[in-house]
């Protein structure tokens, strides 16, 4: 599905995509019909073709809400569609909250409260605020290697 500059190939993808949701739609019973459709997702995501995205993650709540696939689902449409395409933080914030009360125990739930927290913020802010906080804690020494160095 990629080039060989590591590009999305634009002539594979939606083939693939559309590949996938037809599996998920003759064999909607198989475990793996929710990783199929997540997959689609992220490809239509990949391709910034929103609106089948947001219809791809509806259907993945819809009919699998209950697994590991529908949290990742919800937090790629928070952090991509609405937040880097829409721009949209709002909604994109009322996603990751839905993540973190409707699935407490995913294990997303780190990232979906760190994109909570930087939501709307440039990599330079994010890269920025992660290194005043790592010079405000200082350097952490074990004292095992300070030992060992002393001796």
């Amino acid at each position: 599905m990629f080039d060989e500059n590591g590009r999305l190939d634009t002539v594979k993808a939606p083939k693939v995509a559309e590949r996938f949701c037809q599996f998920v739609q003759q064999n909607p019973n198989d475990s793996m019909a929710p990783l199929w459709l997540y997959h689609a997702l992220e490809l239509n995501v990949m391709m910034k073709n929103d609106e089948k995205s947001i219809e791809l993650c509806n259907q993945l709540m819809k009919q699998y809400p209950d697994s590991k696939w529908a949290p990742k689902g919800l937090y790629v449409l928070g952090s991509f569609v609405y937040e880097r395409d829409y721009k949209d933080l709002d909604k994109a914030r009322e996603i990751f909250d839905r993540i973190l009360t409707d699935y407490p125990d995913s294990e997303i739930i780190e990232s979906v409260e760190a994109s909570k927290k930087y939501l709307g913020w440039t990599p330079d802010q994010i890269m920025a605020d992660i290194a005043l906080k790592q010079f405000k804690e200082g350097p952490s020494f074990e004292s095992d290697s300070i030992e060992e160095d002393e001796e």
